[in-house]
This record gives structure tokens, sequence and C-alpha cells, in this order.
């Protein structure tokens, strides 16, 4: 008679990392502690990025650039504007090179350099300071091209530096020049509003030109009137006047 067959015990599977749990239990308490470290470590940096972002989004930020004037086609701007969300402070602006006493014999150009003598106080988010810094025409050796007629140079480097509503003083350099501007093209429909604009100019440039050659004809007409005539309005006119009439009345035809 067979015995009963006793089953061997499964054999209790062991942990890959057991052997490392093991060896650093000892360490528990120092590796929670540094594992504490490091998430405060890594929230402070989170938390300085996040301060350094709103910094830099409600920063001033003041550019210096060339721009075509509002109301002339001949000539255009300096400008230094704020572009940025809050006021910039103690704002010096510099140029290189900077202005020659002979180039400040010009008005226009001393008075752009006057401004910039000393620093601005403030300048509030959105605030710019324009100056005319070339001021176009036609010279009789220009060959009917626009020339500068002011002193400024055609090509400058520009230093802008500022404090913000804080200690920290922000500072940037621009190098313009004119030719950014001058060689810029448009094109002008006639049925916009500058297209309107010019062609009502010339129509009434037309109308007036036709008003004083109208108010030539009438003197002339005046003078060959007789005295006597001019004297009695009320009387009739004479012989002399009405033969006259043909050759005034051919003096007001169009196209005389």
């Amino acid at each position: 008679m067979l015995g009963a067959v006793t089953p061997s015990p499964t054999p209790t599977p062991v942990a890959p990392l057991a052997p490392l749990v093991d060896a650093l239990a000892p360490y528990t308490d120092v590796i929670s502690a540094f594992a504490a470290i490091i998430t405060a470590v890594i929230a402070v940096v989170a938390l300085a990025s996040t301060a350094r972002d709103s910094r830099e989004r409600s920063r001033p930020l003041v550019m210096a650039l060339f721009r075509e004037a509002e109301h002339s086609d001949s000539s255009f701007e300096f400008v230094v504007r704020n572009y940025g969300t809050s006021a910039a402070r103690d704002l010096t602006v510099t140029f290189d090179p900077p202005f020659s006493e002979e180039q400040r014999q010009d008005g226009l150009t001393d008075t752009l350099a006057k401004r910039y003598d000393r620093a601005t106080p403030i300048l509030p988010p959105g605030s710019e300071l324009t100056n005319v810094w070339w001021a176009g025409g036609v010279t009789t050796t220009s060959h009917n091209e626009l020339v500068n007629h002011m002193k400024t140079p055609d090509e400058v480097t520009v230093s802008v530096s500022y404090k913000g509503n804080r200690w920290r003083r922000y500072s940037d350099t621009f190098t313009l020049h004119v030719d950014a501007i001058k060689l810029t093209t448009t094109s002008v429909s006639s049925t916009s509003m500058p297209g309107r604009m010019k062609t009502l100019a010339e129509s009434a440039k037309k109308i007036a030109d036709e008003l004083r050659a109208t108010n030539r004809q009438l003197r002339e007409i005046e003078r060959r009137l007789p005295s006597e005539d001019r004297e009695n309005e009320d009387a009739p006119p004479s012989p002399k006047v009405r033969r006259s009439i043909p050759e005034l009345l051919a003096m007001l035809r169009p196209g005389r």
C-alpha cells in the first residue's frame, strides 16, 4: 500500500530590490530628509521663475526707432517709445556719434539734442518722445531727389538706459539707418481716402488757377472801359464801349 505523497512547499519569491531595501533600511530617515530638501529646492526654483516671469511681463520696455511723419511724406521722426506695461524712470538716451557743435547750429537738430541732454524723469507705458530727424527737400543740385535739410547723420547708434519700479536698471542699444524709411514703397488707390484727398487738392488748384485768370481778365476789362463810363454807372454804354463788347467777350471765352 502506497503512502500519501506530501507536496513540497512553494518557495517564497524574493523581490529583486529586497537586498537593496535591506541595505538602505538604516538610512531611511536620511533619505526622507534628503527627498524633502530636493522637493523644497524645486519649489523655490519654480516660485523664483514665476516671480521673474511676472517681473518681465510688468517691466518697462523702451525702444528707439525711425518712423514716417504722420503729416508729411518727405520727412520722418526719431521716436523713443515705452512699449512695456510700467513706467520707465530716469531714462537716458545717448547717440553715437554724438552731435557736434556744427550739427547743433541747425535749429531742429539742436532741439533734438537738447531734449536728450538731460535724463527724462519718467516715461509712462504707451508714451513716446518724438522729434524730426530727417526733413527732405529738393535742391538745385539734387536732380529732383529729396535730400536732408537737417544736420542729423544717416546712421546712428542709440543707447537707452532706464529703471523700472524696482532698483534694477535696464539698457539696450539700437542701430538705426535712414534707408529703413527712405526705401519704403507704398501704393495709393484713387478710391482710397488719401487718393481722394489728392484728387480734391488737384481740383481745388485748378479752380484757383481759373479764378486768378478770371480776375486778371476782369481787371483788363475795367482798364479798357472809358473813365467817364465807369464814373456814371447808370448811363447807357457809349458807342465806343458797344464796339468793344465783342472783343471783351472773346477774352472770357474758354481756352484764352
